[in-house]
């Protein structure tokens, strides 16, 4: 099996336990955020910033019901989501809020839906931004933050260690003061 079809897989969720869904959503940021980039024609992006969401936790009020497989891109007022398997029963993904392709940040899921879903309808074959299996050199350890603007308990924000973030002035949900604690814990 692949790597691709491996993360697919976890794509399916089967759990409805929401303390469980917690843990599995940790180990598929860490696994997005160390193993894969999002190809754009010859571009590569790293995820920096990730958000998940799923009817089946705390977020069912902010969760867009959606029929999806898992892996497809689902567009919606406020970014882009890397989709849950959805059924009539459970629904959500993961929404990219930040990348980063050689040193250049993009930060905010509006900013990054507007740059990986732009494309010349006539030209530019190759654009369509699909994952694709590219471990970092070095593994980090993704840093879990609660969501910008949303009072929740469950810190389903992840993002990557602070001192690699080093393009985000001007952006509002950057996780960390300028201290460097953490702002919404």
């Amino acid at each position: 099996m692949t790597e691709l079809e491996c993360l697919r897989n976890s794509l399916v969720l089967t759990e409805t336990d929401p303390t469980k869904i917690e843990s599995i959503f940790k180990g598929i940021a860490k696994n997005l955020l160390n193993n894969f980039v999002i190809r754009k024609g010859k571009k590569l992006y790293h995820m920096v910033e990730i958000e998940f969401y799923y009817n089946l936790t705390d977020t069912a009020h902010i969760t867009y019901k959606r029929m999806t497989e898992a892996g497809e891109w689902f567009n919606h007022d406020y970014g882009v989501d890397l989709a849950f398997k959805s059924n009539e029963k459970s629904y959500g993904g993961i929404l990219i809020r930040s990348i980063e392709c050689n040193g250049k940040f993009c930060n905010g899921p509006l900013k990054t839906r507007a740059l990986l879903f732009q494309f010349d309808a006539l030209g530019e074959k190759g654009a369509v931004p699909a994952l694709e299996y590219c471990p970092r050199a070095k593994a980090i350890e993704p840093i879990a933050v609660t969501r910008y603007n949303i009072s929740e308990r469950q810190k389903f924000r992840y993002c990557i260690p602070r001192e690699l973030w080093i393009e985000h002035k001007g952006y509002t949900a950057y996780p960390w003061d300028y201290k460097g604690n953490p702002k919404y814990r």
